[in-house]
């Protein structure tokens, strides 16, 4: 993938081909995967894919000039720049010298190559590719340097050039194209003006001026491609090897993920008291991402017969019911047919497959669990309890609860019925501030009966449950 660096970093790569190529939005490897194995696919059938691997991707193709407002995206310079191509070509096939292939620009990097490679000062035989176009640099019969050749090379090479740029035709349009990139001048404009004259980016603009943009970035990564020969098939069969392995993965921990999602929507239909039920898509156009997987969306059935009637779990069959949308359960208040309760509860179902996925993974957590007594109806409040009692019987599991609501706080502590040994003090605590300091009140083996007697303190109660003294 060398060759696409012409775009710009590795990761901008990845987005852009499967924007590209794939015509979606870019959310995980496996996506990347996907695009770079159907464009191979796509290079076997193409058989006609442009010569352009030469032209740098992000000088033509970036925000100043093809984005929002750029140059090419503007009809009137599109024009100029067409004109201007015609005349270009126009005057290079009636030139003595020079064709597309070897133009003024080809010729000057001709003079430096040939000092670079000390050309001038040696007595080398070998006919370079200025002669082959009509250049005599030396007396061929007596193969002798002529020590003015380089002096009038490089005077040649400017007579030609002068006449393609005071043909009055290609001027006119080149200085219009010069005004147009002057006003938005920038680094990238400037190197726009300097890349026109360059015959692969000459030919390159008259192809696009024949297509649109999205086409002519797809040709040039193409021909990026191509180019690159051996390198691109390593590549494939790499890209193949791990979409295969990453592609079993993503099977297994869909189907995992999915059996999961089935046991909490189970369990949240048959706890929660809400006029609604719960269930998971089986429609494979319904699957949604999440972390660049495919995995089942849920569906949601009011259920008008309940109505607002949140007091009994609904026992309603699924089609005595009106499917709504996510956004109608839980949208504004003056929208949602959901009371703020029920909304919570709602959003902990996401709670609920959190904590089984865990479990059935055996994955170690420290759930911290603040006033969650507050932000449910008092119907649903008893559900919580349960959901906590499951973290305390589950050993690998370590939760610290904290609530302002004592009536809470004893259903806890009666319905978890947790025992701490003697060795690992006490996990049951009221949590008083005194002055400057916060004091922990053991409640083990209290029971406290008047309540009010902690009205107007600032107080929380604090259980600290299946927690040794060594967390890790």
């Amino acid at each position: 993938m060398a060759k696409i660096n012409h775009i710009s970093n590795p990761e901008d790569i990845e987005r852009l081909l499967v924007e590209l190529f794939a015509k979606k939005e870019y959310n995980s490897e496996l996506d990347f995967y996907e695009t770079i194995l159907n464009i191979s696919k796509n290079l076997e059938t193409n058989e006609k894919v442009g010569s352009f691997s030469q032209i740098k991707y992000g000088v033509i193709f970036n925000e100043k000039i093809t984005g929002k407002g750029g140059f090419l995206l503007d009809s009137r310079n599109r024009s100029l720049l067409k004109k201007y191509v015609e005349r270009y070509k126009q005057l290079i096939e009636e030139s003595k010298y020079f064709n597309l292939n070897f133009t003024h620009t080809s010729a000057e990097k001709v003079v430096s190559q040939m000092e670079e490679a000390h050309y001038f000062d040696t007595q080398s035989k070998k006919e370079t590719k200025a002669e082959q176009n009509g250049f005599q640099l030396y007396n061929k019969q007596s193969k002798e340097r002529d020590p003015k050749e380089k002096e009038e090379l490089i005077e040649e090479i400017r007579k030609l050039r002068s006449e393609l740029l005071n043909d009055l035709e290609f001027s006119a349009h080149l200085a219009a194209i010069d005004k147009v990139l002057d006003a938005k001048s920038t680094k990238i404009t400037k190197k726009f003006k300097e890349y026109i004259f360059d015959p692969d980016v000459v030919d390159f603009l008259s192809f696009l001026g024949k297509s649109d943009l999205s086409f002519a970035k797809r040709e040039l990564i193409y021909s990026y491609l191509v180019d690159s020969g051996d390198s691109f098939t390593i590549f494939i069969n790499q890209t193949a090897a791990a979409y295969k392995a990453i592609e079993g993965l993503v099977h297994r921990v869909r189907a995992d993920e999915s059996s999961v999602w089935h046991k909490a929507v189970d369990e949240f239909n048959s706890r929660f008291r809400v006029p609604f039920i719960v269930s998971v898509s089986n429609e494979e156009k319904d699957k949604v991402l999440l972390n660049g997987l495919k995995l089942q969306s849920l569906e949601y059935w009011f259920c008008s017969i309940c109505g607002a009637d949140a007091n009994r779990i609904c026992e309603h069959k699924k089609e005595e019911m009106v499917q709504v949308s996510e956004r109608n359960l839980t949208g504004g208040n003056e929208n949602s047919i959901l009371s703020q309760g029920e909304r919570r509860a709602f959003y902990l179902l996401n709670i609920i497959f959190e904590i089984k996925y865990r479990k059935e993974n055996k994955i170690p957590t420290i759930f911290v669990i603040d006033d969650i007594a507050d932000s449910f109806d008092y119907q649903n409040k008893y559900a919580i309890a349960e959901y906590l009692k499951e973290i305390s019987d589950t050993s690998f599991f370590r939760s610290i609860i904290l609530t302002h609501n004592f009536d809470f706080f004893r259903t806890l502590k009666q319905r978890l019925e947790i025992k701490a040994p003697e060795e690992e003090g006490d996990w049951y605590f009221l949590a008083e501030k005194r002055g400057d300091q916060i004091c922990l009140v053991s409640q083990k083996d209290t029971n406290i009966i008047d309540p009010f007697e902690f009205r107007g303190q600032d107080s929380c109660f604090f259980i600290y449950q299946n927690c040794n003294r060594d967390l890790s």
